[in-house]
């Protein structure tokens, strides 16, 4: 019997599943709201999934994997 949950039965969903609000993604990054929003029109941002009506989220291991990306500063 496989008891793996890979969160396709409504059970809690694998960490790269996460999703993250504004809130929480203006909280990681150090962005604003409105620089979140202008990246992700110009796809310079993982895009924002629809989760509801009026309600979006990011793909946690999108922005990790972004941030992860950036140009290290110089010290």
């Amino acid at each position: 019997m496989d008891t793996t949950n890979n969160g396709a039965n409504g059970g809690p969903k694998l960490p790269d599943e996460l999703l993250w609000s504004i809130k929480t993604v203006i909280q990681k990054t150090g962005l604003s709201r409105a620089t979140i929003y202008r990246y992700t029109q110009r796809n310079l941002f993982p895009p924002k999934r629809r989760i509801g009506p009026n309600l979006v989220g990011w793909l946690a291991a999108e922005v990790i994997a972004w941030a992860a990306s950036l140009p290290r500063p110089v010290e």
